[in-house]
């Protein structure tokens, strides 16, 4: 480690360089704070969402049948994501220190920008799959049922006594969180079913939710 020969210099250069700076006002520093918050939010959102939604590609056509591209789209996926991380942490950095802060937000704005741009004209060749009901909306559904039926007694038959989908092996609820399984009771078959078994009230919940 070398020592500074002389602090005494170094320090009255940066008492005069930042004697012509004025701090921040409440607001501005505020609005910087908002700034960065929605740029995790909206880092956090794509870098959780863009994998899954790149995988949704392979789920249709003869995609579908080999699953070594699969694998290959998640290998250079992860090897691209490395490698702008190393732009960043060398290009940008290098941007910001020797050119100035306000080029080096711009660019990865502008890079950004023309990400998004890309991505939406190419919108209509995309595979989109239906969206499933989330874990926590299922959970949710599921409790409100079960407080909603919790006057009714638990059946003791097989047919026709709890909401199931069709086609599903599940017939009547698991023993585990017996709480919940009045969720899924049948109050009246002649009015809460469909010809093939279907709840025909969304708040019912069938066995599989469960």
């Amino acid at each position: 480690m070398v020592n500074n020969s002389n602090p005494t210099s170094e320090t009255s250069s940066m008492r005069a360089m930042n004697s012509g700076c004025s701090s921040p006002t409440i607001f501005q520093f505020m609005y910087l704070c908002t700034a960065f918050g929605l740029i995790s939010v909206g880092a956090g959102g794509i870098r959780s969402s863009s994998l899954a939604f790149g995988a949704d590609q392979f789920e249709k056509g003869d995609f579908k049948k080999s699953s070594g591209l699969k694998e290959s789209y998640f290998s250079w996926y992860y090897a691209s994501y490395t490698f702008s991380i190393l732009i960043a942490l060398t290009c940008v950095v290098y941007i910001q220190d020797n050119i100035g802060w306000g080029v080096g937000f711009a660019v990865p704005a502008v890079l950004m920008l023309f990400g998004v741009s890309i991505f939406f004209l190419a919108s209509g060749f995309y595979v989109k799959l239906k969206s499933k009901t989330s874990l926590v909306t299922g959970f949710v559904q599921v409790a409100v049922a079960s407080y909603r039926n919790r006057r009714l007694d638990l059946p003791d038959g097989v047919h026709n006594v709890c909401h199931r989908k069709n086609g599903s092996a599940l017939v009547l609820p698991s023993e585990n969180l017996r709480f919940l399984n009045k969720a899924c009771i049948v109050r009246d078959p002649d009015k809460d079913l469909t010809a093939d078994g279907r709840a025909i009230t969304r708040g019912d919940c069938a066995v599989s939710s469960k």
